[in-house]
């Protein structure tokens, strides 16, 4: 581990360091006794981004929060915050917030003075304390509820003054460890609407962990996906969701189809042929070795399934046999048997359901650009 500067703070940046990357962490590593909790972790946030960092319980997303934010040392790797070292840093002296999943918030003092805390701590005059407050309460719509007690909030309050509280000491970077866990699906979609753009307004880079993927996916500029304490993906909502590149964040975000497939060669215009359960089918070739005789697995999602005479404009179609169909109100999810060993769910809405029932007979299939060959 990297000792932190002589003088206390963070030593000198790195010229090799863009100036639009806010936090840079490089093959960070953390060790609990025998248990390996982030493994080689490299990330670089740009300036102003909503980055989430999802994963499943225990693939290393808090931990690695944690230490960004100097609450943990790594075993090994650095960290860098504006271009400077800040590795061995501790909290108080980062150019960091957090938010925590628990909140935190002291229940003995008002909304004004938890927001507070952190300016009276560093004996900030009474006048920009109260200027200060002032501001940040209406920036998370609290106007008014400064002298209410703690105890007497909702839920979504409650969230805002642990935001406000945070945001009162103008850090350049903003951490939220899953802070909207606790809330019922109603109140945290709305608080996901707000944060976002709260974020937007202020400009401020903030870092999300969570382990929700349709959170993720609405809030965020990017995603870092991990699982095991490794970085499985990084990209866009629409790159992680659209282009998956492993088997993990195929079937973890969202709901996917994933098959077995061998590659039996190239076509000219770059796409691939790959055996699937004794079918052919075309596929990209993107991010995909194109050797004949590799084995891979391929990724539909349900909602490109096209069944019935949707189904007939495409190359990848074949007659199929339903054997499940489930009303979830809006859209029908229907499983449809295409070979003996290779059962495809299908998306479709609800007013294009009629004749769907176990049993039929019909025309299922997909456009080549919709399947996606991933890694292992």
């Amino acid at each position: 581990m990297t000792e932190p500067s002589s003088r206390g703070g963070v030593s000198p940046a790195r010229p090799s360091m863009p100036a639009e990357i806010d936090v840079e962490v490089r093959d960070l590593t953390k060790r609990f006794g025998a248990v390996l909790a982030v493994d080689h972790v490299s990330l670089q946030i740009r300036r102003g981004e909503f980055f989430s960092i999802l994963g499943p319980s225990g693939c290393g997303k808090t931990t690695t929060l944690r230490i960004i934010g100097g609450f943990e040392f790594p075993s090994e790797g650095d960290v860098f915050l504006r271009g400077c070292m800040a590795t061995g840093v501790p909290p108080y002296r980062r150019s960091t917030n957090m938010v925590f999943q628990q909140l935190a918030l002291f229940p003995h003092l008002s909304v004004f003075e938890n927001i507070a805390f952190g300016l009276r701590v560093r004996r900030t005059p009474a006048r920009d304390v109260h200027r200060k407050v002032a501001a940040v309460l209406g920036l998370v719509d609290l106007v008014g509820l400064g002298d209410r007690s703690i105890r007497h909030l909702s839920g979504g309050q409650k969230q805002r003054v642990a935001i406000a509280r945070a945001l009162i000491n103008e850090p350049a970077v903003l951490l939220l460890d899953e802070p909207l866990g606790a809330l019922d699906l109603k109140l945290r979609l709305q608080m996901q609407s707000e944060l976002k753009a709260l974020q937007h307004r202020l400009g401020t880079t903030f870092i999300y962990v969570t382990h929700d993927q349709g959170e993720a996916l609405v809030m965020s500029d990017r995603i870092a996906v991990m699982r095991g304490g490794r970085v499985e993906q990084i990209g866009t909502s629409y790159e992680i969701y659209a282009r998956p590149r492993t088997r993990f964040v195929a079937t973890f975000i969202g709901e996917a189809n994933v098959l077995e497939a061998r590659v039996i060669g190239a076509e000219a215009d770059g796409m691939l042929r790959v055996d699937c359960h004794s079918l052919r089918v075309l596929v990209g070739a993107a991010d995909a070795p194109a050797s004949s005789g590799t084995a891979l697995a391929l990724s539909i999602r349900p909602e490109h399934v096209k069944i019935g005479r949707a189904a007939d404009y495409y190359p990848n179609r074949w007659e199929g046999t339903v054997q499940e169909v489930i009303f979830m109100g809006a859209i029908i999810r229907c499983r449809v048997r295409i070979a003996a060993s290779c059962v495809v769910t299908a998306e479709v809405h609800s007013d294009q359901a009629d004749g769907l029932s176990p049993g039929a007979k019909l025309q299922i299939g997909w456009a080549r650009e919709s399947a996606v060959l991933l890694r292992e």
